[in-house]
């Protein structure tokens, strides 16, 4: 059973009788345990007294309809039906005289024996006795009951008490996800084979060569199961595509696919596929302080693609692949499909840097880049206590942060001698670097990894010099590479990132490009604001209306409430003057770059309450020199 949703989540769900999935439940109806071990049972009498404690999946809700079923279940055989509505499970026999009920019909919501016409009702009860009508009714002419439930599309039995916890399967109801029961197969093998199978990652590449998987990548990363309750989990990332051969181009290349599997007694096993980015709209900036907010991930997206087509009136082609440009042609390969353009804008944004670094466990260091990145770094943090970051500019230091908020402990590393030192003066990076500290952000300044090696419950990190420090998870934030390989492929000029003229413009006619992936005049700027503005003057110039970008002073906000910060890096060479309130407001700093001779500012930094002061200066500015103070 699969359910898939708007961020390419696969879940499916597998138990002893068909692949299952989740969620709301009927309540049970009374029952009676079962007074022995079926006739002719091939368990062990313990293993039965085990297993029979357990929901077990024995039809599909939707066969049992105005006529009753017959099914199996632990060598115990069962009659199913509807009573009004209620499903009910029964001992296939009749008391009376031992006929299959299974053969029988419901009336009135009894379910009516073949052999004597005997009506029981949904408690088991004899109601009607056709030869004797007007005679008491026996009270052995009760049926054996068992606990019912209908839920995720299928009727679950439990023959033991149904005391036990359904297994769950969150996404079932939620409306984001679409809910798919594929047919039933007999499978001659027990249900412990079958669900050992599911969970089964080193089968791939041998029995589903044809479909996905691939012979020549047959070795299997370690990965790490956890014991859960009720049973397991594990976490299995690895480069074997969830695509099928025909479609696997639709995945970044070099795509780690994570396979998260939950395991639940006897033989339930989920499993959770995420899937490339499928056009959900979100708030990337949202993704480093989302802890904060106590947003899941799957809350992030404030629309997915149909609600976005719907919206801009366009039409959104999600998980297809651009191969080529082909300028000349005005044409894309897509799929192995043409499509023509008469103009055409490449946001292809940037991938995150990957720092070489040696050890088994440098192949396991996260980079979170975009929402599906994300659901996978907080289901990594449910088993951990303790994060690594490497590189501490903005990203690093948002999501340092927003952990040790959060209750993880932090360990920031940077060669930087103080954090976001690519924007910060080195006086105003130390106070930043104590208001880290004193959030419990340890920051390692001046250092680097040399190695990561795994260990049976986290990594090892070693620097340079030899120091050790254990994290259970790291997580790289060093920043990005603006993707440039389709563009270069097509002939367009790279510079840094795909170069524009100031009107967005690449060098081959009708091909913009806007973003993380372009250098805008040369110059690439992969913050929010100033590519909101290369946005809005690009729409003009695609609707005939040639607008230059014209870039106005463009705050950077650092969300990190141990000391927030505001900067505006200066444009040129100039002066820094440095305010700070001492201990009154220790985190707080007001550092202003002036040019030297005429005083204008020409960039500033801001901590703490100084922040309040942001206004202010972008106005002076914009607007005149800066008063001499």
């Amino acid at each position: 059973m699969s359910a898939t949703n708007p961020h390419q989540v696969l879940e499916t769900c597998m138990s002893s009788a068909t692949a299952t999935a989740t969620a709301a439940t009927t309540r049970p109806l009374t029952f009676q345990r079962s007074p022995a071990l079926p006739r002719n049972c091939t368990f062990d009498s313990h293993d039965w007294e085990i297993l029979s404690r357990y929901w077990h999946p024995v039809t599909f809700a939707a066969e049992v309809a105005d006529k009753p079923i017959s099914v199996t279940l632990l060598d115990e055989p069962l009659v199913v039906f509807r009573s009004n509505g209620q499903l009910v499970s029964a001992r296939d026999i009749c008391p009376h005289r031992g006929a299959p009920l299974s053969q029988g019909w419901v009336d009135n919501g009894n379910i009516v024996c073949p052999y004597h016409g005997l009506a029981y009702g949904n408690d088991g009860k004899c109601k009607h006795i056709p030869s004797q009508t007007d005679g008491p009714i026996p009270e052995r002419l009760h049926l054996v009951t068992y606990a019912t439930q209908d839920a995720y599309g299928l009727v679950w039995v439990s023959l033991g008490g149904g005391t036990e916890a359904l297994p769950a399967f969150p996404n079932w109801d939620d409306p984001d996800f679409q809910q798919i029961l594929p047919p039933s197969i007999d499978i001659n093998a027990s249900a412990g084979r079958q669900t050992e199978g599911f969970i089964d990652v080193a089968h791939f590449a041998w029995i589903h060569h044809d479909s996905f998987a691939d012979r020549q990548n047959p070795v299997v990363p370690q990965y790490s199961v956890e014991r859960r309750e009720r049973g397991m989990h594990a976490e299995y990332v690895s480069t074997v595509s969830n695509f099928s051969k025909s479609m696997q181009h639709r995945a970044p290349e070099g795509y780690l696919w994570h396979r998260f599997f939950d395991v639940d007694v006897p033989f339930f096993a989920r499993l959770t596929v995420h899937f490339p980015d499928n056009g959900s709209f979100y708030s990337k900036p949202m993704l480093s302080n989302a802890l904060a907010m106590k947003k899941e991930p799957q809350a992030l997206a404030s629309f997915d693609a149909m609600a976005m087509a719907a919206q801009l009136g366009a039409w959104i082609r999600v998980n297809q692949r651009v191969e080529r440009i082909l300028p000349a042609e005005h044409t894309l390969v897509v799929d192995n499909a043409l499509l023509g353009y008469s103009k055409l804008v490449l946001a292809t944004g940037a991938d995150p840097r990957r720092l070489k670094v040696a050890g088994d466990g440098a192949a396991d260091v996260m980079s979170i880049n975009d929402l599906g990145d994300y659901a996978r770094f907080r289901l990594a943090l449910t088993r951990c206590r303790s994060v690594a970051i490497l590189g501490a500019g903005l990203i690093g230091c948002e999501f340092a942060n927003d952990l040790a908020a959060a209750g993880y402990a932090v360990n920031l590393i940077d060669p930087a001698s103080t954090p976001l030192a690519r924007l910060l003066p080195q006086d105003v990076g130390e106070i930043f670097a104590r208001a880290l500290d004193d959030g419990g952000i340890r920051f390692h300044p001046g250092r680097s990894v040399d190695r990561i090696d795994r260990l049976s419950d986290g990594y090892r990190l070693t620097f340079a010099d030899g120091e050790p420090i254990v994290a259970d998870l790291v997580v790289s934030a060093v920043g990005l590479v603006p993707r440039t390989a389709l563009a270069a492929a097509a002939g367009l000029e790279i510079d840094q990132g795909i170069r524009t003229d100031a009107w967005c413009r690449t060098s081959a006619p009708d091909i913009y490009a806007l973003g993380d992936c372009a250098a805008i005049d040369g110059k690439v700027q992969p913050y929010v604001l100033p590519i909101m503005h290369a946005a809005r003057a690009l729409a003009r110039t695609l609707v005939g209306k040639p607008t230059r970008v014209a870039f106005p002073v463009m705050p950077i906000t650092v969300k990190t409430p141990a000391s927030p910060a505001v900067v505006v890096t200066p444009e040129g060479e100039g002066a820094w003057s440095i305010e700070t309130a001492g201990d009154a407001a220790k985190h707080a700093a007001r550092a202003v770059c002036r040019h030297a001779t005429s005083e204008r500012p020409l960039g500033f930094a801001l901590l703490g309450a100084a922040i309040e002061g942001k206004a202010a200066l972008i106005k002076t500015m914009t607007e005149g020199p800066l008063a001499t103070s």
